[in-house]
């Protein structure tokens, strides 16, 4: 799974319930992939 960037346009033109799911999917990454980053990385 990979984070999902978005740009200041994507902000303005996103619905409210879109920009929580992906700030829900984007910290569930985090929570979730985070020891796997730090372990490749080292």
């Amino acid at each position: 799974m990979r984070i999902i960037y978005l740009t200041d346009h994507d902000i303005d033109v996103l619905d409210k319930q879109t920009k929580r799911d992906i700030l829900a999917h984007n910290k569930a990454v985090q929570a979730n992939c985070s020891q796997l980053t730090e372990k490749g990385s080292r």
